[in-house]
């Protein structure tokens, strides 16, 4: 009798490999068919398409509305972000020049985070957004998006601007 048991035991293991395995690739079959079959999310911003000139620029709950006057260059930055980071000197030297446009960090971190990520690298913008939920955040950073009256997008840069002159353009944009 316990070499029935034995034998039955086997045979109710190898049943219950038989349905896990066809349930794992059950399971990864749905997952490829949704993934086929879906299209990608795209944030807005992602690689700058959503961030044309003419174009409106999406409503961010305290973001500053640009005027006339005030054209408003919206700075998306991480904390975590190496060409964030690298960017800060010249961050630092947009906060500190004669300008007319506002100068606003927005991120998906918490505002406090970013104003002591921006604070500690000598970096003081006219305001910090936090909470930005990842719909409305650009996928790459930093983007930075010059905002002007009827908050349209006037140019937008993606990514560390490695040349003085990509440097120049945006400090130009904002006086």
């Amino acid at each position: 009798m316990t070499e029935r048991l034995q034998t039955a035991s086997r045979t109710l293991k190898g049943l219950l490999d038989i349905v896990a395995s066809l349930t794992m690739i059950a399971a990864s079959t749905m997952l490829v068919m949704h993934l086929w079959r879906s299209p990608p999310a795209r944030a807005v911003g992602a690689t700058g398409s959503a961030f044309r000139a003419g174009q409106p620029f999406p409503a961010i709950e305290g973001l500053p509305i640009a005027d006339a006057a005030h054209p408003t260059l919206v700075m998306f930055l991480r904390s975590t972000c190496h060409f964030c980071s690298a960017s800060m000197g010249f961050y630092a030297k947009l906060g500190t020049s004669k300008r007319q446009g506002r100068l606003v960090v927005v991120g998906s971190e918490s505002p406090s985070t970013l104003s002591d990520y921006v604070h500690s690298n000598g970096f003081s913008p006219d305001a910090i957004v936090g909470n930005v939920p990842p719909a409305l955040f650009a996928s790459a950073t930093p983007t930075l998006v010059l905002v002007k009256e009827g908050q349209l997008v006037a140019n937008s840069w993606t990514g560390q601007l490695q040349t003085s002159q990509r440097e120049a353009e945006v400090l130009r944009s904002i006086q």
